[in-house]
């Protein structure tokens, strides 16, 4: 209630001036938007390859040598936005916007000869220790690639008026889809015939899907001015479908399968800032900011326990992993006659 409060006298305070305000500068009609930004990737979980200590023979490791650290998923990449949408009235709007962005991260590691390595398996048994005192050490390549797909279809509303400033209600539905592949080769100089030692492949693909609202303030410096400032929120609740598929070329030949339907869903927020610039009736530049997060969506990781500690897990599964994102970018807007 007290919020209620708070949300209703700041809109008295805005919408002091009267008449209406209007979100864009163009007249009622279809408008679309076309333009890139830079989208900051940053996964809470990274992914593991061997296990935290190479060499499981305590007399050799005193003391014991740890092994790599996680593969942190954090990346940037260009992304090209699309926006299309139909102003029906100077109160009512529907719009529907998307981007897309391609990841990578690599890594190239060595365990040294003196502590060896070891695989991954699977299924949860029949890993490779590739023993120390070979004369070389084992290098390891380590690659991720994600692409991933945003869509998202709302309507918006004015609740007040002004004629500099104007409060949106934003009711809308959000699809966020990724597909995830991770690759690692581990190679031994001294094996015969210089072969692949452990050659490992994970994949992820996932569907999230959920309702949204928010609120968006769009301010003008004056009723004539050809700029116009908008910031807003919104949250939302994700239901998600995910399947994961692992398989190691050389070891455990079928390949192990999971899959994660979170009917719970996850909570999921986003934040933005633009400045819309009118070049003329016809033509503007909208540059902005986001900001989105998604509380815990399916994630790759792999176990980092050593293969001394014969407790029952899966070393390769499926857990929930907190997402950030953050994109700059800019938008040529053309409306039609």
């Amino acid at each position: 209630m007290r919020m209620a409060r708070w949300l209703t006298l700041f809109a008295l305070l805005i919408s002091a001036s009267s008449a209406a305000a209007q979100e864009y500068f163009y007249d009622n009609g279809l408008f679309v938007g076309l333009g890139a930004q830079a989208t900051f990737y940053e996964r809470g979980k990274g992914i593991n390859y061997g296990f935290p200590h190479f060499c499981v023979v305590t007399p050799i490791c005193d003391p014991q040598i740890f092994g790599f650290s996680a593969t942190h998923l954090d990346d940037v990449a260009p992304s090209p936005t699309l926006k299309l949408g139909y102003k029906l009235n100077d109160d009512d709007a529907v719009t529907v916007k998307g981007d897309w962005a391609s990841f990578s991260v690599s890594r190239h590691l060595t365990a040294p000869d003196s502590t060896g390595f070891v695989s991954i398996p699977v299924d949860g048994s029949n890993g490779l220790f590739i023993n120390p005192g070979r004369g070389a050490p084992t290098n390891i390549g380590i690659d991720w690639e994600s692409d991933v797909l945003n869509t998202a279809f709302e309507y918006q509303r004015r609740v007040t008026h002004g004629d500099n400033a104007g409060i949106f209600g934003l009711l809308g539905f959000k699809f966020h889809y990724e597909s995830q592949n991770f690759d690692a080769k581990a190679t031994n100089v001294t094996l015969p015939g210089n072969i692949v030692a452990d050659s490992y492949h994970e994949l992820l693909r996932q569907f999230l899907f959920g309702p949204y609202g928010g609120l968006k303030l769009s301010l003008k410096p004056d009723k004539e001015s050809k700029w116009t400032f908008n910031v807003g929120g919104n949250a939302g609740w994700y239901f998600q479908n995910a399947y994961f598929k692992g398989h190691n070329k050389f070891f455990n030949q079928g390949p192990f399968k999971r899959t994660d339907h979170s009917r719970d869903g996850t909570l999921f927020a986003g934040a933005n800032v633009d400045l819309i610039y009118a070049i003329n009736k016809n033509w503007f530049v909208d540059v902005g900011y986001e900001f989105n997060w998604i509380n815990a969506l399916a994630s790759i990781w792999n176990t980092p326990k050593s293969p001394s500690n014969t407790t029952p897990f899966t070393p390769s599964r499926l857990i929930h992993s907190q997402l950030l994102t953050h994109a700059p970018g800019v938008k040529l807007v053309y409306k039609f006659n």
